[in-house]
């Protein structure tokens, strides 16, 4: 996207990777739990893998917004 005033939008890339960490942190950390975390309790588990969710759909969409909200070229 392009404006009048010189400034451009759209690091489409940059949102991509970011978005992606955030899945694998969101998806990979759980499977691990569930995979390798057999001594833990069932309480623990269960708490790592929400927040696990929680700081990966947070990472997400932040790259997500960031990535498409902030300019990456200002002037001519």
């Amino acid at each position: 996207m392009s404006d009048e005033s010189g400034v451009r939008f759209g690091g489409k890339i940059i949102a991509l990777f970011g978005m992606l960490a955030g899945m694998v942190i969101a998806l990979g950390l759980p499977f691990m739990i569930l995979v390798y975390g057999s001594a833990l309790g069932v309480g623990v588990e269960t708490t790592i893998i929400i927040i696990a969710v929680l700081v990966g759909g947070l990472i997400s969409l932040t790259a997500a917004f960031f990535g498409l909200v902030m300019p990456n070229k200002i002037g001519h």
